[in-house]
């Protein structure tokens, strides 16, 4: 993966996690203006699953909502990736859903404090 132009970007972030724990896995990602379900709600995300159809090549898409909060759709965005993982048997969620969610929740926070450690408390005497 190339280095982001935002350093801090916590879709990026998400996006590296998960290639960490699943570099196999393929997928594509856009941004979307406006994204329903099919009631009309507005909706963070969604992924849609190649069929027999598209051909042997195709990877799930995720469509992201450009329209919400950075921290939003980045927390959609890590549920539309377990998904593409674990493919559509896991659109009802369950335990290895969970499992998975949470191994990305863990991954993305280790890759957030090796990229952006603590400052080093001060400390001891002062005169």
């Amino acid at each position: 993966m190339k280095t982001p132009i935002f350093e801090n970007d916590p879709i990026t972030m998400v996006a590296e996690a998960f290639e960490i724990l699943h570099p196999e896995t393929k997928y594509e990602a856009a941004y979307a203006p406006e994204l329903y379900d099919e009631n009309g709600t507005p909706v963070c995300s969604c992924i849609t699953f190649p069929d027999e159809t598209d051909g042997p090549d195709a990877a799930p898409v995720i469509i992201a909502n450009s329209q919400l909060a950075v921290e939003m759709v980045a927390k959609a965005f890590a549920e539309e990736l377990i998904h593409a993982a674990l493919g559509p048997d896991s659109l009802e969620h369950g335990p290895e859903y969970d499992a998975e969610l949470e191994a990305l929740e863990k991954k993305y926070h280790e890759t957030a404090a090796e990229r952006f450690p603590a400052p080093a408390e001060e400390g001891g005497d002062q005169e």
